[in-house]
Parts: C-alpha cells; structure tokens; sequence
C-alpha cells in the first residue's frame, strides 16, 4: 500500500508545471525600450541575491551562484552528486522588440562534473517568473 502511494505522490505530487509563456521559460516583456535600463534593474537584484556574474555581452548576462543546503542534499540523494557543491545557473537574455524589451531566462543547476540539468519548469521556473515580473514593473515605473 505504501508503495501505491509513493508512486502516486512521485507522479502527481512533484508533476512538473510548465510556465504559460512563449518560450516555456520565465519570460516578461518590459513596456520600455531602453534596453540598458532593463539590464541594470535585473542585473542588480541578481547580484543582490548573491549571484556572480559569469559572462556578459550586449544581449545577455550568465550568472551562477552555489545552491543552499537544502538543494545540495536533494541533488546528492537525487543525483548521486559527490564532491562539491551544486551551482544555481542563470542566463538572461535580453531582446529589443519594438520598443520593448523581452527578457528570456534559462534556468540550470549544474553538477560538480560540470553537468547541466534544465531547471525552467516546476517550482523553480515559477519562483524565478514572480521575480522577474516584479522587476519588469520596476523597470516599467523607472522608464523615461
């Protein structure tokens, strides 16, 4: 009976959610078209929340950031994953689009061997799609 029951938690309990955007990914459209504006509003609540820029252009900034206790436990029971803690990845993408900007997020944990598992759907894509439609508003209310 316990068996049943774990199989149906496992399958319909931690089902994955996939976002309702266009890419399937935390994704705004920011109703200003200042395109270095928009990347300073998201670039410094990422380094506030801990984040280390990793790589930056014109279109993109990737940031990583260890995971938290909780994570790494999960990972290694998971994933087997010995030595070394787990990263946080975040890539956003930035994209003017008729006077606007659309701001695409791809989400990643990445293993200690370097391994990449997408993370932009279920409770973390969620989270992290609340984070950015705050600093979409915010980018909003600072437009010239």
């Amino acid at each position: 009976m316990f068996v049943i029951f774990l199989t149906f938690v496992l399958s319909y309990g931690c089902a994955q959610k996939r976002l309702n955007t266009q890419s399937g990914r935390p994704e705004v459209v920011v109703d200003c078209g200042d395109v270095q504006l928009v990347k300073n509003i998201f670039n410094n609540r990422m380094l506030n929340e801990g984040y280390n820029v990793v790589a930056e252009n014109n279109l993109s900034i990737e940031y990583e950031k260890e995971a938290n206790v909780a994570m790494d436990f999960l990972f290694a029971i998971s994933f087997g994953n010995k030595g070394g803690k787990p990263k946080k990845e975040v890539i956003l993408n930035f994209m003017d689009v008729q006077n606007t900007v659309k701001v695409v997020a791809n989400l990643r944990t990445v293993r200690s061997d370097g391994s990449r598992i997408n993370s932009n759907d279920g409770k973390p894509a969620l989270k992290f799609q609340k984070v950015i439609e705050r600093l979409k508003r915010e980018a909003e209310n600072n437009c010239p």
